[in-house]
């Protein structure tokens, strides 16, 4: 309840310093609000899209929504590799949201696949560590089902994700014109 409060008072504190925020809540995979007639700037994520479990098309709707230039700033769990599937099919892996995250590799392919360009992904191992070393209960009972000698942070890792919607659409470029000269060329 506390923490449902702070995020209230941050966003009408937000609110009160711009009347250009747009705040939307519902289905990842698909955006159906005031972002349906205006781009926005900016989509931001906290640990949310490695819960759907349409991924690609998370993707897809956050470059739908975003007008030309706009970023991405996101934060996840990823994998490093695989999980055991003792551990994948944890009820407190999927919880804990590791269960749904999926492999760095895989993130960066559906981040460009839906039309996003800049990409750059950054692991933080630290934040695993972190639950480790705080004994959260939930990565406590995860760690039971681990291959002796391995941690979480040998598999998850809290991800970085920035990207942007390109300014102008690679697919319009003149007819007889290769793609990638017509993208070389933009703004000059």
């Amino acid at each position: 309840m506390i923490r449902l409060f702070a995020k209230l008072l941050l966003l009408t504190t937000l609110l009160t310093l711009t009347d250009r925020l747009f705040a939307s809540t519902g289905m990842a995979k698909s955006v159906r609000t005031t972002a349906d007639l205006v781009s926005v700037d900016a989509v931001i994520s906290n640990c949310v899209i490695n819960l759907s479990p349409d991924k690609p098309q998370v993707w897809r709707e956050i470059a739908r929504v975003l007008k030309p230039g706009g970023r991405v700033p996101v934060s996840d769990l990823a994998l490093l590799k695989p999980l055991p599937p003792a551990v994948a099919h944890r009820v407190e892996a999927l919880v804990g949201c590791v269960a749904g995250a999926v492999l760095v590799s895989d993130t960066d392919r559906m981040v460009r696949e839906a039309g996003l360009g800049d990409v750059v992904l950054k692991a933080k191992p630290g934040y695993v560590d972190g639950m480790v070393d705080w004994q959260d209960p939930l990565y406590q009972k995860i760690m039971a089902y681990l291959p002796a000698g391995t941690t979480p942070s040998d598999y998850i890792t809290s991800l970085e994700v920035t990207a942007q919607k390109p300014s102008v659409p690679v697919a319009s470029a003149p007819a007889g014109v290769p793609k990638s000269v017509a993208k070389a060329g933009q703004g000059s």
